[in-house]
């Protein structure tokens, strides 16, 4: 796994196993969309939806500290998953390498 502080990191999004490859200050949902990977939303990343919201698996201590906006988001969001960190995709923006748990994302192109 990569270290926190270095340049790009890699979140592996299950049970697809699509890598997602994120730059340092980019969230999760920005990397898949520029990757042409489609992520469930209906805002397109603007926090206000919650349905890009994921379960991180490995790696949570690599992501940015959970802001006011997106508590709130969470609180209205269950998580089928229930396996680890709930984040929105959105929101989250890593700088170290993640696994993550989110049905319904996929390559487009």
């Amino acid at each position: 796994m990569q270290q926190p502080g270095g340049d790009n990191v890699t979140v592996t999004v299950q049970p697809k196993g699509i890598v997602l490859d994120v730059a340092r200050g980019q969230s999760v949902y920005e990397a898949a969309v520029e990757q042409s990977v489609r992520w469930p939303t209906t805002c397109e990343g603007m926090g206000t939806c919650h349905m890009c919201f994921m379960s991180v698996i490995e790696g949570a201590e690599h992501l940015n500290s959970v802001e006011p906006f997106e508590a709130e988001g969470l609180e209205a969001v269950l998580d089928p998953v229930n396996e680890g960190t709930l984040r929105l995709a959105c929101q989250a923006r890593p700088v170290g390498d993640l696994v993550v748990v989110k049905r319904g994302v996929r390559k487009t192109a």
